[in-house]
């Protein structure tokens, strides 16, 4: 009896962050993966962002969106007002959880992070920091 294994033919964490990447490289956008390490205090702890582009923007992409992502994204943007995190979601009007009305969207709206629905936005590519 043989077994065969499923590889993940991508180095990326999820479809998404794939599919976002390879529309960057389509776009020949120059941008950093997994590049930076950020401190933030919870424990403490350390927060790795999906991509840096070459203006400093910092962009999370997300599929799944929890309570303790939405958590720790407060605690960084708190405690490090000077990085421009942004986020792009997989489907942004995703509710935050079954019996809420508020989206995923929402959310960010409400706590000031600038959000887009499946790719990078390119204005967020051309903007000057």
């Amino acid at each position: 009896m043989s077994r065969t294994k499923r590889v993940n033919k991508s180095k990326f964490r999820s479809g998404l962050e794939d599919k976002v990447i390879q529309d960057l490289k389509n776009r020949k956008v120059k941008f950093e993966y997994e590049n930076i390490k950020i401190k933030y205090q919870k424990k403490p702890s350390i927060y790795t962002p999906d991509i840096q582009l070459s203006n400093g923007i910092i962009v999370e992409v997300k599929g799944y969106f929890d309570a303790e992502d939405r958590s720790k994204h407060l605690l960084i943007k708190a405690q490090h007002p000077e990085i421009d995190l942004r986020f792009v979601f997989q489907s942004a009007n995703k509710k935050i959880h079954a019996k809420s009305t508020t989206t995923y969207a929402d959310w960010c709206d409400k706590h000031g992070f600038l959000w887009a629905d499946k790719l990078i936005p390119e204005e967020w590519i051309k903007e000057k920091k």
